[in-house]
């Protein structure tokens, strides 16, 4: 009896501590959850379809997937004054009217425009400002204090300047240039758009001495007054504001036939599943510049599933998405993730079903009533040898 009595207590504590385990198996499994983003349009914007796995609980069969159209792009931009002498007669209408547009690209852009000043003062020392997102405007009026410069050359400066820019690729790099002439600057501004940076030179004297490239990679144009040229010259070089964007997400049957798709809402506009065609549609309408719209929506593994796929097929989250919009200043853009849905092209994650849902606080699992109840008969065995020993009786059985 009593290696019985023993046998009883070690299976029951070997009970208690594989049900945590099996409590802790991930019904779903992740194969894939950061597929590569995908570019939409030639402005720069990108689409991405990946799994959220903080908002996911893969153990209750849930996965949360976002896709997003993301039209943000980190942008430099320094701006450069030669401060000489014949640069004066304009010097305070420029400096003014530029420090308001590089303030409103600052206030209006989430962080991703960083912007920087070059100027030489009447020491002909090239004071600079390390690229920033905030407080551009003490930089400009720095430049609208700086006593007149007589011998800084602009090769000098744009040499500076040039030093301030990352050496990221996937920044826009944009140099804006203020002078009277190019003159001993010419190749050194040619040069930049080999080094990755747009130039753009606003002259006193209108000036045809330099190349314009079919990509705008280096543009005179003569200082005018209304100075809206700087801004639709500048916001040509990152992305533009999309319009009247729509999209559609569709799913393969072993997704729908075994999973709810629920919880589908986008942070810009509309989005809402059809039960009846089993699609996604999404309606963001305009993403501003600097700005992402992303779809969200999870899959919970239904009640009813087929087991018999269970650790043997792997299934794209979503089978094909479609985007279509207008792009300010390129035209109709459309975008299709996969062209080819029959390819089985991953452009969404890939999960696989690996196990029964559990979740200790749902009741209909039963494994909390497992676990009290085991519980209950450890400690009852426990307290009963207690007893038996101390009355000299579990010797006797």
């Amino acid at each position: 009896m009593k290696k019985l009595f023993g046998s009883i207590l070690i299976a029951g504590v070997a009970l208690i501590g594989m049900l945590p385990l099996y409590a802790a198996t991930d019904a779903i499994k992740i194969v894939s959850s950061h597929p590569n983003s995908r570019d939409f349009g030639r402005k720069g914007a990108k689409v991405s379809n990946v799994i959220n796995e903080s908002a996911s609980d893969l153990k209750a069969g849930k996965v949360a997937i976002e896709i997003t159209l993301d039209n943000a792009k980190n942008t430099e931009v320094v701006y450069v004054f030669d401060n000489t002498s014949d640069l004066q007669a304009k010097k305070s209408d420029i400096v003014s009217k530029v420090k308001d547009i590089a303030k409103n690209l600052e206030s209006s852009n989430d962080g991703y425009v960083k912007q920087a000043v070059v100027y030489s003062d009447n020491e002909d020392t090239n004071n600079t400002a390390e690229l920033t997102n905030t407080g551009i405007e003490v930089e400009f009026d720095n430049v609208s204090s700086a006593e007149v410069s007589s011998s800084v050359q602009l090769s000098s400066l744009v040499e500076t300047a040039q030093g301030l820019f990352t050496t990221s690729s996937d920044s826009v790099k944009v140099m804006v240039i203020f002078t009277k002439s190019v003159g001993e600057a010419k190749s050194k501004i040619e040069a930049l758009n080999a080094a990755g940076i747009k130039a753009v030179v606003y002259t006193v004297d209108q000036e045809s001495s330099l190349t314009t490239n079919e990509d705008g990679s280096v543009t005179v144009v003569q200082i005018a007054t209304s100075f809206d040229e700087i801004v639709s010259t500048l916001t040509k070089f990152w992305t533009t504001s999309i319009q009247n964007t729509t999209g559609t997400v569709t799913f393969d049957p072993y997704i729908y036939n075994n999973f709810d798709i629920s919880d589908v809402t986008s942070n810009i506009g509309t989005a809402t599943y059809d039960e009846s065609t089993h699609e996604i549609t999404w309606t963001p309408g305009t993403v501003n510049r600097n700005k992402v719209a992303k779809l969200t929506y999870t899959l919970v593994l239904k009640e009813s599933f087929d087991q018999d796929i269970i650790d043997k097929v792997e299934m794209r989250t979503n089978r094909q998405l479609k985007l279509s919009a207008n792009i300010e200043a390129d035209g109709q853009a459309t975008g299709t993730y996969p062209e080819n849905p029959n390819d089985e092209e991953p452009c969404s994650p890939v999960i696989m079903i690996s196990g029964i849902p559990t979740n200790p606080e749902n009741p209909d699992t039963g494994i909390t009533n497992y676990v009290v109840f085991g519980s209950i008969i450890i400690a009852l065995g426990a307290v009963t040898l207690v007893l038996l020993s101390k009355k000299n009786a579990f010797n006797r059985l």
